[in-house]
C-alpha cells in the first residue's frame, strides 16, 4: 500500500517536470520570436533534450517498481 502510494507520487513528480520543462521549452521558442534572441533560441535548444531525457525515463518507472 504504501508503495503504490510511493509510485503515485514519483510518477506525478514525474509528470509535473516533464510538463514543467516542455511548457519552459516552448515559451524560450516562443519569446525568442519578438526579441529576435540568438540566446533564447540556444537556450531551447539546449532544454530540449532535457525534456526528451525526462520522457524517455518516464516508462521505466513501471518496471522498476517491479523489482
Amino acid at each position: 500500500m504504501q508503495a503504490d502510494k510511493n509510485f503515485k507520487e514519483t510518477l506525478n513528480v514525474s509528470y509535473t517536470g516533464l510538463i514543467l520543462s516542455c511548457v519552459s521549452t516552448l515559451f524560450k521558442l516562443i519569446a525568442r520570436l519578438p526579441a529576435n534572441g540568438t540566446l533564447l533560441l540556444a537556450d531551447a535548444f539546449r532544454s530540449f533534450p532535457e525534456f526528451v531525457n525526462k520522457y524517455v525515463k518516464l516508462p521505466g518507472f513501471p518496471v522498476a517498481s517491479i523489482f
